[in-house]
């Protein structure tokens, strides 16, 4: 048993350092604000369960915001905290022991919810080195594995500037980036559709 222990502990540490420094990384763009680490929208800031967020990632923000308001409250019913309430609660394991691990206290979450994803990315490293070692492969698999499942990139944000291109009658019209993708993609189709058509009233609203 001590020989497998001591042929696992590098890989899984390394695997720890690295993620921490990712983390660290990301929070010293922030001045350490934890709150950054939820990814919460600045659209959603100010009013609960969002009230106690101070730093934001662009308008809409990302899916943690989401399972930070089912951690307050994991046992009630959602409605506009949450963008499909039934599809989050889908995934309610995450944001359950969350809440069981703070109490739904909304500050000493924005240190729970990323202390969870990081215990998980450690055991998932230990039991990728333990598995390759079973099977006659170097340990340090364990290391790549968090990696490959995206875990290292989904703890600290990704950095990535939102980008779509737009074709017109199948040829590229334009590219759109930002954080205001959907505002603009919308004032393009009642464009195309009042030059095309002469609609007068909004696109989104014709459809809906």
């Amino acid at each position: 048993m001590y020989a497998v222990v001591a042929r696992l502990w590098r890989p899984v540490a390394a695997s720890a350092i690295v993620h921490l420094l990712f983390l660290a990384v990301y929070l010293s763009k922030f001045h350490g604000d934890a709150s950054v680490l939820i990814c919460a929208g600045s659209q959603r800031t100010g009013v609960p369960p969002y009230e106690c967020v101070t730093r934001t990632i662009g308008p809409s923000g990302h899916d943690g915001q989401f399972y930070y308001s089912l951690a307050r409250a994991p046992w009630r019913c959602h409605g506009l905290d949450i963008d499909v309430p039934a599809g989050r609660h889908l995934r309610i394991g995450y944001p359950a022991l969350c809440w069981l691990l703070s109490a739904g206290e909304p500050h000493l979450l924005f240190y729970v919810m990323p202390a969870v994803n990081f215990t998980a990315i450690v055991v998932l490293s230990a039991l990728g080195a333990f598995l390759a070692l079973r099977c006659g492969q170097n340990p340090w698999w364990g290391f790549v594995l968090p990696l490959g499942a995206n875990l290292g990139i989904s703890l600290p944000g990704t950095f990535e500037a939102p980008k779509a291109p737009v074709y017109v009658d199948g040829k590229l019209s334009t590219t759109l980036r930002g954080d205001y993708i959907v505002a603009e993609f919308r004032q393009l189709l009642d464009d195309y559709v009042a030059q095309r058509y002469g609609a007068t009233e909004p696109a989104v609203a014709t459809v809906a």
